[in-house]
C-alpha cells in the first residue's frame, strides 16, 4: 500500500473513531462547550454511569474539545491557504497534498491522547453498560446512515 494511501486510511480511521463518539452525542446545541457538556451528562443518565466513569467519561470530552480548538484554529488559515491556491491558473497540485497532509498531521498527533481517554473510559465500563453503548451507536450510525444514503 502507497505511503499516501496509509495516511488517507489512517487520518479516516480517527476520524471514524471521533465521529462514532459525537455521533452518539449529537445534539442542538451550537455552543461546543455546551454540546460536550450535555453529551457528558446523557451519556452518564442513559449508561448509570458511577462519579469515576463520570470522571473518564469527562476526560474524553475535555480531549476532544482541545482537539476542536485546535483544528478549528487551523481550519481558518488552511482556507485562506486554500483561496490562495484556487486564484492560480492551475491548482499547485504539491502544495495541495501539503495541505492535506498537515491535516493529517493534526489529527494523527491528537489521536493517541484521544484513543487513551477513550480507552480509559471503556475499559472501566461495566460488560452490561459496553453493550449499552455499543447498541446506542449502531442505533446513531444506523441513523445517519438512513438519512444520508444517496
Amino acid at each position: 500500500m502507497k505511503p499516501l494511501t496509509k495516511k488517507i486510511l489512517f487520518g479516516l480511521g480517527g476520524v471514524g473513531l471521533i465521529t462514532s463518539v459525537a455521533a452518539y452525542g449529537h445534539h442542538q446545541c451550537h455552543d461546543p462547550e455546551q454540546r460536550g457538556n450535555w453529551m457528558v451528562e446523557k451519556i452518564s443518565s442513559e449508561l448509570e454511569l458511577t462519579e469515576p466513569q463520570v470522571e473518564k467519561l469527562e476526560a474524553v470530552r475535555d480531549q476532544m474539545m482541545d482537539a476542536r480548538k485546535q483544528m478549528h484554529q487551523e481550519r481558518k488559515v488552511a482556507r485562506e491557504d486554500m483561496l490562495k491556491l484556487l486564484g492560480q491558473s492551475s491548482l499547485d497540485r504539491d502544495q495541495s497534498l501539503a495541505m492535506i497532509n498537515q491535516r493529517l498531521d493534526a489529527i494523527r498527533d491528537n489521536a493517541p491522547q484521544l484513543v487513551n481517554a477513550l480507552g480509559d473510559f471503556y475499559d472501566i465500563l461495566s460488560p452490561e453498560q459496553k453493550q449499552e453503548l455499543k447498541e446506542r451507536i449502531e442505533e446513531k450510525m444506523a441513523r445517519f446512515e438512513s438519512r444520508h444514503h444517496h
